[in-house]
Formats: C-alpha cells, structure tokens, sequence
C-alpha cells in the first residue's frame, strides 16, 4: 500500500483527497498551485486498522 501511494504521489494524483483536507483547516493559506508543487514531496504516514464485527455469522 506504501509502494502505491508513493506511485500515486510521483504522479501528482490525491485519490486520499488530502489537499480538501488541507484547505478546509488552513483555507487563508491554500494555493491549488502551490498544492499541486508540494503535494509531491509531503510525506505521508500510513496507518491501517482492521476491525471485524459479526464474525461467524452468516446471513
């Protein structure tokens, strides 16, 4: 999942939508422009949680 992400990254594509994220909480500082030249090079961080409800139960 890393190794995508990364590719992802190289292409500039933000299928995570975190430059929405981004000009939500900072909207004075947000440049598309500027997000675009960044987005790139911003490392990211991830982490994966798993949780399973009803196992065994078959419906």
């Amino acid at each position: 999942m890393r190794r995508t992400l990364q590719k992802l990254q190289d292409y500039g594509a933000d299928l995570l939508a975190l430059g929405e994220v981004y000009r939500m909480y900072n909207p004075l500082t947000w440049e598309a422009a500027a997000w675009e030249r960044l987005y790139p090079q911003i490392p990211i961080d991830l982490k994966v949680e798993f949780k399973m409800d009803n196992y065994g139960v078959f419906r």
